[in-house]
């Protein structure tokens, strides 16, 4: 995968199936990725700041299924995120 060109890599659906979780931080803005394995769905935080979520104000949290289709939804939200810290519109 060419990472100068996305913001983000955000792995197959095989990877949160599996129970992995991932976190990362871009541009200042951190977001972690959690399955939700009985639920079928990812919990995806995102915040601002040089702190962990936990000592830090949530910016925005939400559910998306846990399906391919979703990790581009993901993919498309993260980036417009990060390009604009004005508005969120998660």
């Amino acid at each position: 995968m060419d990472y100068s060109v996305k913001d983000f890599y955000i792995p197959t659906i095989t990877y949160f199936d599996s129970g992995n979780k991932l976190t990362g931080s871009r541009n200042g803005m951190n977001y972690k990725m959690t399955p939700q394995k009985e639920e079928k769905e990812i919990r995806v935080q995102i915040w601002y700041g040089e702190w962990n979520l936990e000592h830090s104000d949530l910016i925005a949290s939400r559910l998306f299924p846990m399906t391919q289709e979703s990790m581009a939804a993901i993919d498309r939200k993260s980036t417009r995120l990060n390009s604009s810290h004005l508005g969120i519109s998660y």
